[in-house]
């Protein structure tokens, strides 16, 4: 059986390392670092095959928590050259790395932002593991539970949030959202109301309650009940459950899938 926690010390090794992707969303395009050189060893995930199946031609899509930008060379080639993705990416190591992930493929409908999102403006220290710079966060709950026992590095990142950026830097509206900030989703979606009145995009969400004990109930309504407040309807990915308030035994891991009619998200052939 496959050491995850082997493998992943020994990734620093291929930070070098330019190749082409063997598996994934991304699969056939450029990539430097990683170890996506490695081919299928198992079935796609349930978050591979659904994001697989969404339509996002020409879409505008905001990428929020890229680490090495995967996700962003997926949504780039899905846009396509009509289309435009945001990436918003504040650990430095992993910002120079989604640019030259970008660059390897050409992508030039692609715009990466080197800072943090969440509930107001300022700064704020962003704990991460030396070996896995993917694993930082801004949660201090997080990073005095499950990085205390590592070697770590901290690194101070500028703090904003998302309505503010959008309004200080003229950004496009964006029609698709992925989340993915290692305990730091309730923040964001605090700092973007004002775009998810207005415009009510698509978002797709990672989380990651499972990694909080005291605050499990905070983190979850933190991120449900303002969308289910706008009329979002919420599914969980992973177990395919619809999610209301006050939901029994809520998820804690996996992704939830947030749209607002069956005529203004993308996926309407899985859902």
């Amino acid at each position: 059986m496959i050491n995850i926690k082997s493998l992943i010390k020994i990734r620093p090794l291929f930070k070098n390392y330019v190749y082409t992707i063997q598996r994934g969303l991304a699969k056939g395009l450029k990539r430097k670092g990683g170890m996506s050189f490695i081919p299928q060893l198992a079935k796609p995930s349930k978050e591979d095959l659904f994001l697989s199946g969404l339509d996002l031609k020409d879409n505008i899509i905001f990428d929020i928590g890229a680490f090495e930008g995967v996700f962003t060379l997926f949504f780039a080639r899905a846009v396509g050259d009509r289309g435009q993705v945001y990436t918003f990416e504040p650990n430095p190591i992993n910002y120079n790395l989604v640019l030259e992930n970008v660059a390897l493929n050409g992508f030039e409908q692609v715009k990466v932002i080197n800072t943090a999102l969440g509930d107001t403006n300022g700064k704020l220290n962003l704990v991460f593991r030396s070996f896995e710079a993917g694993s930082g966060s801004l949660n201090t709950t997080i990073q005095s539970k499950f990085f205390h026992t590592d070697k770590l590095q901290t690194v101070e990142v500028s703090l904003d949030t998302l309505d503010h950026q959008i309004a200080a830097h003229n950004l496009p509206t964006p029609d698709f959202v992925k989340l993915d900030v290692e305990g730091f989703e309730p923040q964001i979606i605090q700092g973007m109301q004002e775009l998810l009145k207005r415009a009510k995009p698509t978002l797709f969400i990672e989380l990651h309650g499972f990694m909080l004990d005291t605050e499990k109930d905070t983190y979850w309504s933190g991120i449900v009940e303002p969308l289910l407040d706008l009329g979002y309807s919420i599914k969980h990915i992973e177990t395919d459950r619809k999610i209301t308030k006050n939901l029994s035994n809520p998820p804690l891991d996996g992704h939830i899938y947030c749209w607002i009619s069956q005529e203004n998200h993308n996926c309407k052939n899985i859902l």
